[in-house]
């Protein structure tokens, strides 16, 4: 297993033609309700196909845990994005 990190924001050396995209992984049996993603780095000509998710405002409950690959976890609400 891993070690977990902070992670640790870079900005985009282009971003004008570099994006960010949260790759959501397969759940397996021992991960309950948690989510697991991880964070890739590719050029907006290179991108794969994705679906756009918007941050969702309101109530601050915490309906998930999400666990971006390397850097541990982080709370969020992702099911209540449209």
């Amino acid at each position: 297993m891993s070690t977990m990190r902070d992670y640790e924001y870079v900005p985009l050396s282009d971003p004008a033609n570099w994006i960010r995209l949260l790759k959501l992984l397969p759940i397996g049996d021992d991960d309950g309700r948690a989510l697991r993603a991880e964070l890739i780095t590719c050029r907006c000509d290179e991108a794969p196909s994705y679906i756009p998710v918007s941050y969702t405002w309101g109530q601050q409950d915490v309906s998930s845990t999400l666990f971006l690959r390397d850097w541990g976890h982080d709370n969020c609400n992702c099911p209540a994005a449209p």
